[in-house]
């Protein structure tokens, strides 16, 4: 396994000096939670939090 670079900006000379077989390149984003009636209820969740197992969700 390389070596893995975090919030690295890389650059072509940067490439050619590591003769890499592979890049991934791995990207982020804000989550965009919109303003619904009753979204700041105690049962609604994000779905991210339900499928990391942060809160208990139902069948």
């Amino acid at each position: 396994m390389g070596t893995i670079h975090l919030n690295a900006e890389v650059t072509a000379e940067m490439l050619d000096a590591e003769q890499l077989d592979a890049l991934i390149l791995a990207g982020g984003a804000d989550p965009l939670i919109p303003n619904l009636p009753g979204a700041d209820l105690p049962h609604v969740h994000w779905a991210p939090d339900g499928e990391m197992g942060c809160v208990t969700v139902g069948e």
